[in-house]
């Protein structure tokens, strides 16, 4: 600090102990910011992983509730659609013999190929359709991965 003097001269007084104080405080030790570096960054660390691991423990119970549901509906429906397949495979007999003329030796394999050709290309359909659903489910968890990204982030700016 500079104070003149009654003949206008400068002279230079020390500071008194509060702004000293305050500068003390102010101006950390690098020893004291690297520590609390170290423990945030610690703390943080913890953090992250407490919330990969809840994240990722929800999505496998998703994918897990998900797939029970598929295998328990796949189970009934693959039992109706046998019947079904049945019923269509008799009623393509019928029309064949009926009203295409044909024999009932030859609509007797005929009937029952085009119902089971159709039904193949439905249930490649449906298969692919859930294969594709299953395999889009991500088990990386976003949320921490952000949240990492602006951890990093928040880092580098304490670091400067």
């Amino acid at each position: 600090m500079v104070q003149t003097t009654e003949q206008g001269r400068a002279t230079h007084a020390t500071a008194s102990t509060a702004a000293d104080g305050y500068r003390r405080h102010e101006y950390r030790s690098l020893t004291d910011l690297v520590r609390e570096l170290r423990d945030e960054t610690t703390d943080l660390v913890r953090s992250e992983v407490k919330l990969a691991k809840i994240e990722i423990s929800e999505k496998v119970s998703r994918v897990g509730r998900n797939s029970i549901y598929t295998m328990i509906g796949g189970a009934i429906a693959q039992s109706a659609l046998v019947l079904l397949m049945f019923a269509a495979a008799a009623g393509a007999y019928v029309a064949l013999v009926e009203f295409a003329d044909m024999s009932r030796e030859m609509a007797g394999w005929v009937g029952p190929l085009a119902v089971g050709l159709l039904g193949a290309i439905i249930g490649y359909i449906f298969i692919h359709k859930g294969i594709h659903a299953i395999s889009n489910e991500s088990l990386v968890p976003e949320k921490t991965v952000d949240s990492l990204r602006q951890d990093r982030d928040w880092a580098e700016r304490k670091v400067q």
